[in-house]
């Protein structure tokens, strides 16, 4: 008896342990890409997209183009904002998709760890994951 009691008394304690790491992961991880400022998307453009920023850097800054922009932009749009080059709209298509999914799986594995996301193949999206998808 005196053992099961006390098992229960160190379940207690780890759960603000679990707090405290899930502050801690929260704290490491970056701002999401929906929440980027045109800052922050001048920031990406630059560590990410080297060889374009000094050519294209003014466009972004022009359309003032934030995290929630960023990752609607299609060719089309990069087109109408001046970039006339189809290699480089293509490559940074490509490169705003991979930031893109990097975000989208992020925020996947945030709502799994929540509770909210339980994919499995035989059982279809969830609702809170369907909510996410209509509301932003």
């Amino acid at each position: 008896m005196k053992e099961d009691s006390s098992t229960h008394r160190s379940k207690g304690p780890s759960s603000p342990t679990r707090d405290k790491d899930a502050q801690k992961e929260s704290r490491n991880r970056p701002k999401a890409v929906f929440f980027w400022t045109n800052a922050d998307v001048m920031k990406w453009l630059r560590r990410q997209c080297q060889e374009y920023h000094s050519l294209y850097s003014h466009l972004f800054l022009e359309h003032d183009i934030t995290g929630r922009s960023l990752v609607r932009i299609r060719d089309t749009t990069l087109e109408s904002m001046g970039i006339s080059n189809k290699e480089h709209r293509d490559d940074l298509c490509r490169k705003i998709l991979k930031l893109k999914l990097k975000s989208d799986i992020l925020e996947m594995k945030d709502l799994e760890r929540k509770g909210c996301l339980q994919i499995t193949t035989d059982q279809p999206m969830s609702r809170c994951l369907m909510k996410r998808l209509f509301i932003t």
